[in-house]
């Protein structure tokens, strides 16, 4: 939510607190990947929602650099 609403700071915060948690072996979330119609989904397994979440965090901490640091 805080990166959907630009709440670039809590963004951060949230995305490093669930890399330390996995880092930490903790579980990643479990997405529901699906269709528009909802027809068709899947819920990946734990190595893929594993992924998933360390690559929404790094895209997140960019996202984050860029939109909070000062122009030149």
């Amino acid at each position: 939510m805080a990166y959907a609403t630009k709440q670039w700071s809590e963004a951060f915060d949230y995305a490093e607190a669930l890399k330390n948690w996995l880092d930490g072996g903790g579980f990643p979330p479990r997405p529901t990947i699906g269709s528009c119609s909802g027809a068709l989904t899947m819920q990946p397994d734990e190595h893929l929602s594993r992924a998933i979440a360390i690559a929404s965090c790094d895209c997140i901490y960019r996202q984050c650099l860029i939109e909070t640091s000062e122009p030149a």
